[in-house]
């Protein structure tokens, strides 16, 4: 299973994506709105762990992005 973690807090997002690495899932990781969107909607995940509050793009922007083209499960922190 892979999944995105789009979180702008790095000591969050580092130890968000290591838990879940030990827990077996391929996880790939976002700093920013920019960034999680770009990768939300070129890349294929099997869910995704969005924080709210995201600098450059709200997360709302991003699931709105998302939900154009993708029904990929979206979990908002």
């Amino acid at each position: 299973m892979r999944i995105l973690v789009v979180e702008d807090e790095p000591r969050l997002l580092r130890n968000l994506a290591k838990a879940l690495r030990e827990e077996g899932y391929a996880v790939d990781t976002a700093g920013d709105g920019v960034e999680g969107a770009f990768k939300a909607v070129d890349y294929d995940y099997d869910a995704i762990v969005l924080d709210v509050m995201l600098p450059k793009m709200d997360s709302w922007e991003v699931l709105a992005r998302v939900r154009a083209t993708k029904k990929t499960p979206v979990l908002l922190l």
